[in-house]
């Protein structure tokens, strides 16, 4: 088991142990571009937003496996201080990024 402290990933890993006892080994990646790349050249398999392998899986490169638990919702936050937006964007910064 990780000692990493994300109640959520411990949880999941949890699942995958207890289905598929013969996976034990693990690679994390901070990159979802890696994660696909390892999966499509069938190193494992990988939870990601659909949002990120919609094109893959559209291409076949990638197959989507049913989902037996209930729905998992994963969060993504960003916080930039908006005058670093401004200086990224320019006169292009929407004014509801700097509300």
């Amino acid at each position: 088991m990780s000692t990493n402290k994300s109640i959520a990933k411990n949880l999941l890993y949890s699942e995958l142990q207890q289905l598929a006892p013969q996976l034990i080994c693990r690679i994390e990646f901070v990159s979802i571009e890696a994660i696909k790349q390892c999966v499509i050249a069938g190193i494992g398999i990988a939870l990601l937003p659909a949002m990120a392998v919609d094109k893959e899986i559209k291409a076949g490169q990638l197959l989507e496996l049913p989902w037996q638990w209930s729905e998992v919702d994963l969060y993504t936050q960003l916080a930039w201080h908006k005058d670093v937006l401004v200086k990224f964007f320019g006169k292009n910064t929407s004014p509801l990024l700097l509300s």
